[in-house]
């Protein structure tokens, strides 16, 4: 998947997948075929004609002659509005939620491929989907930064797919707000990290949509968005652990306090 539409990233992933797959199959790339759009006309057609590779494109607002890359696109995206919606996480990580869609896609059969997955025909194997979780749910995963044998050797995180080149999970942890990788996870695959009644409660922002409208108007009215005491119940203690934690709330301390 291409992250954006920059010219360098474009080039980039093109000469990436060119290389990739003549080194795999043992074949040379013949054409490319795109919707024209203009950030494949700078760099990238240049390189194709110093490779000798045909470039292909659509006519303008003619999507269906491009018809397979474009129903891929719309089965992806609707995958991930379904994951981001049911899981309830950031808009943010649409990125990873797509990447996640797209390996699961690739892992299923298909008629056109009379039954194989498109993974078994590119790599020449069965997907193994026994590493495959809930995307969007809550994991608990080994902290590497813990300095005594006191603090916590886990850490809380959302379950956001599969590190390229590592062999763990990709893991967006809600305190940080980074993303990290680790191979040592314990998963809730049956509760995302907002809905937990038996866990802390962490929100990337607070959800003033699903509030009642008092509710909101209230909470807005007593407090800054960097301000970790959104409420009375937080204790001052706890006030001052979270105060430099922008977007960081007990949302059920919140609500209880109303």
């Amino acid at each position: 998947m291409i992250p954006n539409k920059a010219s360098s990233t474009v080039l980039e992933c093109v000469t990436q997948y060119i290389a990739q797959a003549e080194r795999m199959h043992a074949v040379k790339v013949q054409a490319i075929q795109t919707d024209g759009g203009k950030e494949y006309q700078g760099v990238v057609e240049p390189l194709l004609r110093e490779l000798g590779i045909r470039h292909r494109s659509t006519n303008p607002n003619k999507p269906y002659q491009n018809g397979t890359a474009e129903r891929w696109n719309r089965t992806i995206f609707e995958g991930v509005r379904a994951v981001i919606s049911s899981q309830r996480v950031s808009k943010t990580l649409w990125g990873d939620a797509a990447k996640f869609c797209t390996t699961i896609k690739n892992s299923l059969p298909t008629k056109s491929l009379n039954g194989k997955t498109p993974f078994e025909i590119w790599f020449g194997r069965k997907p193994d989907l026994t590493n495959v979780r809930v995307f969007g749910c809550t994991v608990y995963f080994k902290s590497v930064d813990f300095r005594t044998k006191l603090d916590d050797m886990a850490k809380i995180g959302i379950f956001i797919g599969f590190a390229e080149g590592v062999k763990g999970w990709k893991i967006y942890n809600v305190e940080t707000r980074r993303i990290t990788t680790s191979r040592d996870c314990v998963f809730l695959e049956s509760a995302d990290y907002t809905s937990s009644e038996n866990y802390p409660q962490y929100l990337i922002d607070l959800p003033w949509k699903d509030m009642p409208a008092g509710v909101a108007k209230e909470l807005r009215s007593k407090s800054t968005r960097n301000d970790a005491r959104i409420c009375p119940s937080i204790s001052d203690e706890e006030a001052s652990q979270n105060g430099n934690k922008k977007g960081i709330y007990k949302l059920e301390n919140c609500l209880n306090n109303y």
